[in-house]
C-alpha cells in the first residue's frame, strides 16, 4: 500500500487513524503538505503523521513531493525562479523530517 498524503489529507477525516490502520500494509509513503510547499507551510499535521508512521514501525522510503507556486500543478518548473524555490521546499522539508523523525540518520538529502 502506498501513502499519498497530499491526496490522504483530502479524504481522510483522521490521517493518524489511517496510517495506524494501514500499519504492515503501509510499503510507501509519498509525503507532501496540503499545499504541495514545503513540509510546515500548509495545514497537514506532519507531526501526528511521521509519528504514526513511527509507531507501525515503518522503514520504507518518504519520498517528498513538493511544488513551486502557480496556475498549473503539473509544471514544475514555472519561471526563472522555481528552480530556487524547489530547492528552498527541499531543505526546509529535509529539516522538518530530521527534526521530527526519531532516526535521524535515516533521513538523507541524496
Amino acid at each position: 500500500m502506498t501513502l499519498d498524503l497530499f491526496h490522504a489529507h483530502l479524504e481522510e477525516p483522521d490521517l493518524r487513524k489511517a496510517i495506524l490502520k494501514a500499519g504492515r500494509h503501509l510499503l510507501h509513503a509519498h509525503i507532501a503538505d496540503t499545499n504541495r510547499q514545503g513540509l510546515g507551510r500548509g495545514h497537514l499535521d506532519v507531526v501526528a503523521c511521521l509519528h504514526a508512521l513511527q509507531t507501525i514501525g515503518y522503514a520504507g522510503s518518504v519520498v517528498l513531493e513538493v511544488m513551486p507556486p502557480g496556475p498549473n500543478p503539473f509544471q514544475s518548473i514555472k519561471d526563472t525562479q522555481s528552480v530556487e524555490v524547489l530547492d528552498g521546499y527541499i531543505r526546509e522539508s529535509i529539516a522538518v523530517l530530521r527534526h521530527h523523525w526519531g532516526n535521524t540518520q535515516r533521513v538523507s538529502d541524496a
